[in-house]
């Protein structure tokens, strides 16, 4: 009788342990919530201005940037070759006097205007002869558009007497103009290669 109370105690004994050990063993343990990364937010880069481009210079000899007189020599090319360059320099736009003097039968300039006398001085860089007061065709160009060719006057060293000449050859000659008092302001003398293919007028200063 005392051995049959012996095991029943040992057996129950045995039994609580193991459900003791089974309620803590890993498996019955929740897993732990893995860990998230939080995105932090990026702060926004700074967006600066684009810079402005620098203005570019219109090309010497435009409208916008006409060559000056007795300083900037304007070339004219054919095909990528030079054929003429030409300087024009400073006017004389009270030139009636010289225009008198000079030929008798130099009609005077036409009420309301004056004779201008322009220098021209061009180089000849063709491969054959040029004559400038053939092959360069120069104007008076006033600001409200109006359009001066030479007078027909003569005056001294006239342009029109020049030779032809071959390459390299310089020759130096005035031109006559009659003027309008009101055309002078803003006016440009413009130059054109009459045998050039663009036929494309470069622009000097007037005064």
């Amino acid at each position: 009788m005392r051995s049959r109370t012996t095991t029943s105690v040992t057996a129950g004994t045995a039994l609580a342990l193991g459900l003791l050990l089974g309620a803590c063993s890993p498996a019955a343990e929740e897993a732990a919530p893995a860990a998230t990364e939080t995105a932090q937010p990026t702060e926004a880069a700074s967006e600066e201005p684009a810079p402005e481009p620098a203005p570019t210079e219109a090309a010497k000899g435009t409208r916008e940037n006409p060559a000056q007189p007795d300083v900037d020599t304007i070339t004219f090319s054919e095909a990528g070759a030079p054929v003429y360059e030409v300087l024009l320099s400073k006017a004389n736009f009270a030139a009636d006097d010289v225009v008198a003097q000079h030929y008798e039968f130099n009609e005077p300039a036409p009420e309301g205007s004056a004779y201008a006398v322009l220098p021209v001085t061009a180089t000849y860089r063709g491969a054959e002869t040029g004559q400038a007061w053939l092959d360069l065709d120069v104007t008076f160009v006033a600001a409200d558009g109006r359009t001066f060719e030479p007078s027909l006057a003569l005056v001294p060293d006239d342009l029109t007497i020049t030779p032809e000449v071959g390459a390299g050859g310089v020759v130096q000659g005035n031109l006559s103009f009659a003027l309008p008092a009101d055309a002078l302001a803003g006016g440009l003398w413009s130059v054109v290669h009459e045998y050039g293919t663009s036929q494309e007028p470069s622009f000097f200063a007037a005064a």
